[in-house]
């Protein structure tokens, strides 16, 4: 449907259904990415110090830093859709602003998220394994 005014072009408005597409991709991204940092912070340090970089602390990374890349893209997506759907006009919809924003931050945090992982992954050497030295 669109809004024709005397001596205007035919103006869409805002679509309210990817208002509501990027609020719901921008809130599941920005769990997936702090839920992430939260396995990050919490169970690699204590997995690789046990284990001394064993194949399953570095499965884990990479499980982890494959998230936070994953999180990119998704958080990209949250932002055009919420921008696409009106958030930038002056009587635009709420729900594609904060679905922007959450799709900006999801991004942050997945970029700060893939910084890290990137920098700790080139630290990762070969899983240690016990030798047997004879007597």
């Amino acid at each position: 449907m669109t809004v024709e005014e005397p001596g205007t072009a035919a103006v869409a408005p805002p679509r309210r259904g990817l208002a509501i597409a990027s609020l719901t991709v921008g809130a599941a991204t920005i769990v997936l990415a702090v839920s992430a940092w939260f396995a990050w912070l919490l169970v690699l340090p204590r997995l690789s110090i046990a284990l001394h970089h064993s194949w399953l602390s570095v499965a884990f990374g990479l499980v982890v830093g494959a998230i936070w890349f994953a999180t990119l893209p998704a958080g990209v997506v949250a932002a055009v859709l919420g921008l696409t759907s009106g958030a930038r006009l002056p009587g635009g919809d709420n729900l594609g602003r904060v679905g922007a924003f959450l799709g900006l931050l999801s991004f942050t945090v997945g970029l700060v998220g893939a910084v890290v992982f990137v920098l700790h992954a080139g630290a990762w050497g070969p899983p240690r394994f016990p030798t047997w030295e004879p007597f």
